[in-house]
């Protein structure tokens, strides 16, 4: 759904990567991908009307996708290192998170 609906705006991410390093459990290993990722997933939970995607309890969809927006840490370790390739596509996924609310039924 992120490719289909929010990466086709503004394409950020290389979509046959991205799926390599998910398939290869790169997320698992890599806490700055494993960030990409759930902001991925948070995304494009904004364009699903499945219950799964709300908060525990919930039936607010404006939250749509926040249990995994909430997940990702936005602050670096160590400002003193440069930022890697994962951190700047974290920080452009993070921002395009509030842009992707869809009100449709």
């Amino acid at each position: 759904t992120y490719f289909q609906r929010v990466n086709w705006m503004t394409p950020l991410l290389h979509r046959p990567t991205f799926e390599k390093n998910v398939k290869e459990d790169l997320h698992l290993r890599d806490a700055r991908f494993g960030g990409v990722v759930l902001l991925v997933c948070a995304c494009a939970a904004r364009f699903s009307r499945d219950p799964r995607i709300l908060l525990p309890g919930s039936n607010e969809w404006e939250m749509a996708g926040w249990k995994w927006f909430e997940q990702v840490q936005f602050t670096r370790k160590s400002l003193l290192s440069s930022p890697r390739l994962y951190d700047l596509q974290s920080f452009c996924v993070r921002h395009a998170f509030p842009l992707t609310f869809v009100t449709e039924s």
